[in-house]
């Protein structure tokens, strides 16, 4: 694991949360706060790409999406962030 890097997420509105370690990164995708549709980028100034380029959280999302979890709204996302 990379733990050294910080990562800012976006979500699907544009809306950039963090900077966040990767063991929170991979907290929020096991808790199903981020999942295979946001953006993630180094921080400060890294590119943008999916989260799923990252091996550790492409396996959480396709562990999940193999049990069919319920993704949150972006009210309750919104809330978790705060």
């Amino acid at each position: 694991m990379e733990e050294t890097k910080s990562w800012l997420v976006r979500d699907a509105a544009g809306k950039i949360f963090g900077p966040f370690n990767l063991s929170k990164l991979i907290e929020l995708a096991e808790s199903s706060v981020i999942t295979e549709e946001v953006e993630i980028s180094v921080y400060p100034n890294g590119t943008w790409m999916p989260a799923s380029n990252i091996s550790e959280l492409y396996n959480i999302f396709l562990q999940k999406l193999s049990e069919g979890f319920v993704e949150l709204s972006n009210e309750e996302r919104t809330k978790i962030f705060e």
